[in-house]
């Protein structure tokens, strides 16, 4: 399975390399008896490079949005800051996680990431979770 891991400006980063973590240990049991991985994982970014996520942490993104691969699964970690700034400046994200939605691709986030899925409108008609502190406003915005 191929996956990417969204990484962006203000993104947690423990949500990457938690998950990055998690998925290339069940390679590594995957590899005790098979010669192949489970999951071929990327990290990817707007422009392919590093981005800081909200401590300043450097994340090293292997690919653009721009690239001309195909996932199986994407999965869009949260952030912390100003949620109205963050969605002005991610909208080419959302724009590709749209496409990216419409050829099939499965998406998937972790706490607030959800509102850049909201966004994108690929939450329509799908119960959805966020952090506690933004329930309100996530269920305002996206009735």
């Amino acid at each position: 399975m191929k996956i990417g891991i969204l990484a962006y400006d203000v993104c947690t980063a423990s949500m990457i390399t938690g998950v990055l973590d998690i998925l290339s240990f069940a390679n590594s049991q995957h590899r005790l008896k098979n010669q192949d991985d489970l999951f071929q994982i990327e990290i990817v970014s707007e422009a392919g490079k590093t981005v800081n996520g909200f401590s300043k942490f450097p994340i090293q993104a292997e690919r653009s949005i721009k690239a001309k691969l195909q996932y199986d699964l994407i999965y869009v970690p949260g952030f912390v800051g100003d949620l109205e700034a963050l969605l002005l400046r991610q909208e080419k994200l959302i724009n590709w996680l749209a496409f990216q939605y419409k050829k099939g691709v499965i998406l998937t986030a972790a706490c607030n990431g959800n509102f850049l899925l909201a966004e994108a409108g690929v939450l329509k008609g799908k119960r959805a979770t966020t952090h506690w502190s933004l329930i309100d406003t996530f269920r305002k915005r996206y009735k």
